[in-house]
């Protein structure tokens, strides 16, 4: 069953979570809280050995199939067909996007830094694509400067797939994002560290709705 690009993505990290159970636990109360279509999760825990990353995936898998919701496997679309998982999420330097969507026919995510990324991209090859970092996160210091509303907007406009936004978005300046046609947000810590995951998810999830209209 086809699905339509997240309205909120939340990224794995099972560190901030306080452990892989907590994790699942969280993600559950989220897929519980939001209607229908509107969650994807990617499981993205670089330091797990690929069998690590299999169960953790398959875990996540189970745990949320009650909501149909999506998960997928960063850059690795052999473990995703392992786990069982929907798709897979593709790093800006890794595979093309093309030569996936040849070999596996799962959803195909993909991590973007700059317009020019998202302008070249194709809906037959790409699903949605990730753009960030919007505001300064230290995750994504290493990806540069934070890109900031008026870019993401262009970015937007420029792209030929939805557009997910990544990068210290949080319920405090989610609302910025007003008008720039975004698809969807995605989270890390503004989900799985609430203190209240099932609401942070909500009020994120209605940012998204809000941004997605020009």
């Amino acid at each position: 069953m086809p699905h339509p690009p997240p309205r909120l993505y939340v990224i794995s990290d099972r560190r901030v979570a306080g452990g892989a159970a907590p994790m699942l636990d969280a993600l559950r109360r989220v897929a519980a809280a939001l209607p229908p279509g509107f969650l994807a999760v990617q499981i993205r825990e670089k330091d797990l050995a690929p069998r690590e990353v299999v169960a953790l995936a398959r875990a996540a898998v189970e745990a949320l199939a009650p909501w149909d919701v999506p998960v997928l496997v960063n850059d690795r679309f052999d473990l995703a067909m392992a786990a069982g998982a929907a798709g897979v999420h593709l790093s800006s330097s890794g595979l093309d996007p093309a030569d996936v969507r040849k070999a596996y026919d799962g959803l195909v995510a993909i991590s973007t830094h700059r317009a020019a990324e998202l302008s070249r991209l194709r809906p037959v090859d790409v699903d949605f694509a990730v753009f960030g970092p919007v505001f300064d996160t230290p995750s994504k210091r290493p990806f540069g400067p934070p890109q900031g509303v008026e870019t993401l907007r262009r970015a937007v406009e420029a792209s030929g797939v939805p557009v997910v936004a990544l990068g210290g978005i949080h319920r405090d300046n989610a609302a910025l994002l007003s008008g720039t046609g975004i698809a969807g947000i995605a989270s890390i810590s503004a989900v799985l560290c609430a203190p209240d995951p099932a609401r942070a998810a909500r009020l994120l999830a209605d940012a998204a709705l809000a941004a997605g209209h020009r």
